[in-house]
């Protein structure tokens, strides 16, 4: 597989920082939440999608379902991205008000 450019690294970047932008006052939502299962969900049936006798039969159906996994990949990597960091933002802000000694 050839490396990718500078241009489309920059590009891919681009997209996962919108993805991230729109996604942070989302996370912590109950509805989100749900959301994201729905999404996790979506991602497996994919993946089993991409492996059949009949998407493999097709190089074009093929890709096509490479794609849609990666967008639901690349979609909870965001979303864990996030997940973590606010934790971390909770922990230090929780340490400030309360130091170890």
């Amino acid at each position: 597989m050839p490396k990718k450019s500078a241009a489309q690294q920059a590009r891919e970047k681009l997209k996962l920082d919108r993805i991230r932008l729109a996604m942070t006052p989302l996370v912590g939502l109950p509805e989100f939440e749900k959301f994201m299962g729905l999404i996790a969900d979506l991602k497996d049936e994919a993946v089993a999608n991409s492996v059949s006798f009949e998407t493999c039969a097709s190089e074009r159906n093929s890709l096509v379902s490479k794609g849609e996994v990666l967008a639901y990949l690349n979609i909870i990597q965001v979303y864990q991205g996030e997940v973590e960091n606010q934790e971390a933002l909770a922990r230090a802000a929780q340490e400030e008000q309360h130091p170890v000694q």
